[in-house]
């Protein structure tokens, strides 16, 4: 029985070194368009031949190398920083040209003494030096203005509203005292901390100090007393299984514009959970999100997560992170005035914080900024999870474990954060193929791209597939399976798309207007081959 296991992991382990020298060649070789190519053509089809054999052969040296044997070379190339540098950031590097390996090391030391690195905006994008970021009214006027070439960056938190108190601010850290009855955080000191955490539960709910040790003026011991203080205030919150229960059951939820939808969640989208539509493209993920926008910036008994003062300053708010560059403020202002033609959608757009993600970092950082606003934030949604971190981490098996690490430490952000703050946090997926062997037959699966990183994260998957809708031959039906929940019931759940973004379908005619097909999206492909082999080696 373990023969077979060792040989099925050989098996992983030598298809995703093929699937390495593959994806190389394929990015870096030059093919001649015609046989008739000149010399030049051909010897330059040569020379990156030789080229490629080479770098592949460099990566698979540095992998078998161990870390010291790493430090040593990058020594001898006259590199500096590398003493801290873990084997794959020193595998990625050492790969590189030598002026290329020192700028990387010098990108690295920044890096690691910033304990918040902030996206630092290009030269294209001046305005994000004034503003940080936008509304979604903000963005469709930018939109119809043209103006190509501006690229927004953010480096911060927008300040929409005036700061109010939360339920533990970190003021309350000055009125404790240490053993000798000295003040644990001075004025100076509590205005440092200000600048990184709004409530103490944040700082209880580090997984380590060193943020606090980074902060200026903070020394060890001093950090030791406050995170201490920090814990023993947090778990003071603890309650009954009977309690936890009952607030579990008077949860704020979102409907999200299909009733079979919302009951299949058991009442919507909830708060204090992080919800996953996963599917192929064109299966809705993204209309589910333009509805739930929607949805949440009204009041609970229209559908919303709870009831509010429209004239309050602490009115509720969406927030969007697009790392696929699909969002469109005109589908907003559509669907509220198909679904709600008595509301403003000005309403509805000034109240959608929309963030353009172009990286991992960025949308590390923004779900950072994101939860220190002093605004009240009742939605974030991530369109999509895993499209930056498949465009980022491309080169296949070597770098699989910076992506998964990279991946486990947002998603423990969100996590926290998430408990803390009460927001639903709403994602979606691409999906990958897994294949399986039944037999002597394969059989190939569609499932949740991102590993048990995301799967571990998620409180309810839900998958999305299309299914015919009978004699109605115009209407495609999309289908809500329900993958994985700690306590939802196995089902599915029938909608379709159309004007007023998500909708229930009854006896083959739509509970709302006529069905069109504008509302899927196919931008690129959410299902790649090659996610395969990382997924598998991964379960």
């Amino acid at each position: 029985m373990s023969k077979n296991k060792n040989k099925e992991k050989n098996s992983d382990i030598s298809l995703g070194d093929d699937f390495l020298d593959d994806l190389l060649n394929t990015s870096n070789q030059t093919e001649p368009t015609k046989k008739e190519s000149n010399n030049t053509l051909v010897n330059e089809s040569m020379d990156t031949k030789t080229d490629v054999d080479s770098d592949t052969r460099l990566i698979n040296s540095l992998v078998l190398k161990n870390l010291k044997e790493l430090r040593q070379l990058a020594k001898e190339k006259g590199l500096t920083g590398y003493s801290k540098m873990k084997k794959d950031d020193l595998i990625l590097i050492l790969s590189q040209p030598v002026e290329e390996s020192i700028q990387a090391v010098t990108v690295k030391e920044e890096e690691r003494d910033d304990p918040l690195p902030i996206s630092r905006p290009t030269q294209k994008s001046k305005k994000a030096v004034e503003k940080e970021s936008f509304t979604a009214e903000e963005l469709m006027q930018e939109n119809q203005d043209e103006k190509e070439g501006d690229n927004w960056i953010l480096s911060g938190p927008p300040t929409l509203n005036d700061p109010t108190s939360v339920r533990d601010p970190v003021d309350i850290l000055t009125q404790y005292k240490d053993e000798r009855g000295k003040t644990i955080v001075t004025d100076k000191l509590l205005g440092s901390i200000k600048k990184r955490f709004n409530s103490i539960s944040e700082i209880a709910t580090l997984p380590k100090i060193t943020e606090l040790v980074s902060l200026s003026g903070i020394g060890e011991q001093t950090a030791q007393k406050i995170w201490r203080v920090a814990q023993q205030y947090h778990q003071m919150n603890a309650k009954t299984a009977k309690t936890l229960m009952r607030q579990k059951k008077d949860a704020n939820k979102c409907s999200t514009g299909s009733v079979a939808l919302d009951e299949l969640l058991g009442g919507g989208i909830e708060a204090k959970s992080l919800t996953e539509f996963f599917g192929e493209a064109g299966m809705g993920k993204t209309q589910i999100c333009y509805t739930a926008a929607v949805n949440a910036l009204l009041q609970k008994s229209e559908g919303g997560f709870e009831d509010y003062d429209p004239k309050s300053a602490q009115r509720p708010r969406v927030v969007w992170l697009d790392t696929e560059s699909t969002f469109k403020s005109e589908r907003i202002v559509e669907i509220v005035k198909n679904r709600y033609p008595n509301k403003d959608p000005d309403y509805f757009l000034d109240n959608i914080i929309y963030y353009q993600i172009l990286s991992t970092d960025m949308l590390q950082n923004a779900i950072e900024e994101v939860f220190k606003m002093p605004d009240k934030i009742v939605l974030v949604i991530i369109d999509s999870l895993m499209a930056p971190f498949r465009f980022e981490f491309s080169h296949g098996i070597s770098e699989l474990a910076r992506r998964q690490n990279k991946l486990q430490e947002i998603l423990g952000i969100i996590k926290r954060n998430m408990q803390i703050n009460d927001p639903a946090i709403l994602v979606t997926n691409q999906a990958t193929t897994k294949m399986s062997m039944a037999g002597a037959m394969s059989i190939t699966s569609i499932i949740a791209a991102g590993g048990f990183a995301v799967a571990h994260a998620v409180t309810h998957r839900i998958k999305l597939s299309k299914k015919s809708a009978g004699k109605n031959k115009d209407v495609v039906l999309r289908k809500a399976t329900v993958v994985d929940s700690p306590y939802l019931s196995s089902g599915e759940a029938e909608f379709v798309l159309n004007e007023e973004g998500i909708a229930d379908f009854d006896k083959g005619i739509s509970k709302t207007k006529s069905v069109s097909s504008k509302y899927t999206t196919s931008i690129g492909k959410d299902i790649e081959s090659e996610e395969d082999i990382e997924d598998d080696i991964l379960a």
